[in-house]
């Protein structure tokens, strides 16, 4: 994945967020996280398939026909495989190897790809910030800013034209 552009919802009720990231040729990832900031859900889509972690269920793999997307809705688009298929999930993380930056939800995913025997424990750690700083971040966002005289050349400028009119006053009569 490449030119990434990440969306993140703000929290629910619950605190829980999306977080969406997007690249080229349809490859997408959203990640569910909830409010102390731990992924519950991850569905990967690249090169029309797809994978999907969910905390307490595992992985399940499968396709995605690419139709019209205004016409389907988005689970008459996918077909899960009866078993977790090894060799889609090989694919995916050939995939996903290039990828050299440090964004943890796509990190979180390459994990959850590689063989059994080589994944990290490290599943249910907190990879983004609590729902708590979101929502601040959020509401100083929204605060009006605190109001600001005006510009001290504007004060400069106003003082030399008071000077220049008490001066043609002046010097009329």
């Amino acid at each position: 994945m490449y030119r990434i552009r990440a969306v993140e919802s703000p929290p629910d009720a619950n605190g829980q967020r999306i977080i969406w990231h997007r690249a080229s040729k349809n490859a997408e990832l959203v990640t569910w996280v909830d409010a102390d900031g731990r992924v519950t859900r991850q569905e990967l889509m690249l090169f029309e398939e797809v994978v999907i972690w969910e905390r307490g269920v595992g992985v399940k793999t499968g396709t995605v026909v690419v139709g019209n997307f205004r016409t389907q809705r988005p689970s008459d688009s996918m077909t899960f495989d009866n078993v977790v298929e090894k060799p889609r999930l090989e694919r995916m993380n050939r995939g996903l190897v290039a990828y050299a930056g440090d964004d943890r939800f796509i990190a979180h995913m390459r994990e959850l790809l590689k063989p059994p025997e080589l994944l990290a424990q490290g599943f249910g750690q907190q990879i983004t910030r609590p729902s708590h700083q979101v929502i601040k971040a959020i509401e100083e966002s929204k605060s009006p800013m605190k109001k600001k005289g005006p510009p001290a050349a504007l004060l400069i400028g106003a003082g030399l034209l008071l000077v220049a009119v008490a001066l043609l006053l002046i010097f009329w009569k």
